[in-house]
């Protein structure tokens, strides 16, 4: 089980979700085109138009904010989509190294928004939440459990 995100990270991570929440689609499709620059392998795992992805990731995302306080209640749903993404690619490693690689140019996207006001405390609340969100779509996995 996730322990719960304090009070302070969960405001900071929901104020500079707001620096992009307006144009959040257009800032996804800058994700994957930093993806297909500096990491095409994870790049190429995504279907050639990643329209249809945008407005679900953004979603997740709402999501994913929206219950930070109570993280564990997000578990189930992490870990369908977890066995959907695991199903996809060759084991959890490549599932890890895929994450990882989403969440530099997710981070890289935040601080063109940000700016000067994307600081490093933001920087690793967000890092924090990603690598929060990428461990539950393994932990709730069944195919991730299965092979272990």
């Amino acid at each position: 089980m996730t322990p719960p995100m304090d009070s302070a990270r969960i405001m900071r991570l929901r104020i500079s979700h707001g620096w992009f929440a307006p144009c959040g689609e257009a800032l996804v499709a800058r994700c994957f085109q930093i993806l297909e620059e500096q990491h095409p392998i994870t790049r190429a795992a995504f279907p050639g138009s990643t329209a249809d992805l945008h407005p679900r990731i953004l979603k997740t995302i709402r999501q994913v904010l929206g219950n930070a306080h109570e993280f564990r209640t997000l578990e189930p749903s992490l870990g369908r989509l977890g066995d959907r993404l695991l199903s996809q690619v060759d084991g959890v490693d490549a599932f890890l190294a895929h994450a990882a690689a989403f969440r530099e140019a997710f981070i890289a996207v935040l601080a063109e928004a940000g700016g000067r006001s994307f600081t490093p405390q933001i920087e690793r609340d967000w890092r924090m939440l990603l690598d929060g969100v990428a461990g539950a779509m393994i932990a709730g996995s069944a195919a991730a459990r299965r092979a272990a």
